[in-house]
């Protein structure tokens, strides 16, 4: 996918899918980590409610304190590149990262 159909599906959608940016390994990796740390801090607290009315979502605030390589996957070259192009910047800086949990429907 090209950078402007990213942008493009970011405006219309308000998120893009960046395929192949990390290796399958990789990603079960952290979903699996991820998911743990997730789960660990909705039964000891560390989570915290996010939105209002559309159910429970909850969210973890700088997950990569949790979670090693949170982020160097984020720091991928080729996600940051998205990045910059759906939101029209020259450059990119990772100031926060957060987990959102949303059970499945």
């Amino acid at each position: 996918m090209s950078f402007a159909a990213h942008a493009a599906a970011f405006d219309r959608d308000g998120y893009t899918v960046v395929r192949g940016a990390l290796e399958d390994v990789t990603v079960a990796r952290l979903r699996d980590q991820l998911t743990r740390c997730a789960e660990a801090a909705l039964v000891h607290g560390g989570a915290s409610q996010a939105g209002q009315g559309g159910g429970p979502v909850w969210q973890v605030i700088e997950a990569h304190h949790h979670v090693p390589g949170v982020l160097d996957a984020l720091r991928t070259v080729r996600i940051a590149a998205v990045a910059a192009a759906c939101l029209g910047a020259r450059r990119m800086q990772l100031l926060q990262d957060v987990l959102l949990v949303k059970p499945a429907r």
